[in-house]
């Protein structure tokens, strides 16, 4: 779209030129009022096209933001999976690289720009064998000093309470509403969250749980209907609180802005 506006923009110009040529060379067709008529049109036009342009430029810019976003969330996943298992998965390593190179081409920054601040994967990787060379090392001096301990660590681990579930844990388990996490809140690009605040977007969520889940509603709420709920979702900020609840995979957005909880 950005070569056809491109090449729609490169043919008003030239039409207009050429009309101002042949208005030159002709006395008879040298009407003033008909020349402004004529710009007056290609200036329509031009706007026209500056507009269709500025919005390819904002979708092209969700989308990007959003794959960017299932990438790191990808790259933790292949990490955490890595460090469950103890074994490299490369298939999916390659996966994860060949879809960020693609994505920063796309935007034309680097891959670095677009890797989790925790540290690239290869990085993880590298500090993982480090450290699983030196466990090797200490296995069989560490294999005594575990046997004797095994009783003292399982009468204190029964003593330790269980480890609290994640927001996405509870979520999964529970027909409840249960609030996005400080923690699913920073997990999301700051390309996304934009200028939200977790409170925020907290209150955006429950309104639409209550609207869709306690009232039962099926229906998509189009951006009027949202705003009249109090919502304020109009504005950067406002679309940001629903793109972070996207990126969670709480909601879906449709392309006229409509909005349903997944």
């Amino acid at each position: 779209k950005f070569n056809k506006a491109d090449a729609d923009l490169k043919h008003l110009t030239l039409r207009l030129e050429r009309q101002l040529d042949i208005g030159k060379g002709n006395t008879d067709q040298e009407n003033p009022v008909r020349l402004m008529k004529e710009i007056d049109g290609v200036k329509a036009e031009y706007t026209n096209l500056r507009q269709e342009m500025a919005g390819i430029q904002a979708a092209q810019k969700d989308a990007v933001d959003f794959l960017r976003s299932q990438l790191l969330s990808m790259s933790e996943m292949v990490q955490k999976l890595e460090t469950q298992t103890g074994q490299r998965n490369p298939e999916l390593e390659e996966t994860s690289r060949v879809m960020l190179t693609e994505l920063s081409q796309l935007m034309g920054v680097p891959i670095e720009a677009l890797q989790a601040p925790s540290g690239s994967a290869a990085s993880n990787t590298a500090q993982s064998e480090q450290e699983e060379s030196e466990g090797a090392t200490a296995s069989i001096t560490a294999s005594e000093s575990v046997t004797k301990a095994t009783n003292s660590v399982s009468a204190e681990a029964a003593e330790q309470p269980a480890v609290e579930p994640s927001a996405a844990e509870r979520r999964e388990s529970s027909s409840e509403f249960v609030e996005v996490s400080a923690e699913e809140f920073a997990s999301v690009s700051e390309l996304i969250r934009g200028r939200s605040k977790l409170e925020d977007v907290n209150r955006t969520y429950s309104l639409l749980w209550d609207h869709f889940k306690v009232q039962d509603n099926t229906k998509d709420l189009t951006p009027k209907d949202m705003n009249t709920m109090g919502l304020r979702v109009s504005g950067a900020t406002g679309q940001a609180k629903l793109k972070v609840l996207r990126a969670l995979k709480l909601c879906k957005i449709d392309k006229a802005g409509n909005v349903n909880l997944v």
